[in-house]
């Protein structure tokens, strides 16, 4: 996680680790959708917008 990020995408993160732990992986995939319009979050993780 970088410090570029908001803090919603923070906190997305967090959520989405914490449901990879509990094999929640609708709940990932949950995460990753609301994760994907921020733009902090794509240019952090190295991904194209």
């Amino acid at each position: 996680m970088s410090g570029t990020q908001c803090a919603e995408c923070a906190w997305l993160e967090r959520e989405k680790e914490e449901a990879r732990r509990n094999h929640n992986m609708s709940r990932v995939t949950d995460c990753n959708v609301l994760l994907k319009p921020h733009p902090n979050h794509a240019t952090a993780k190295g991904r194209a917008a």
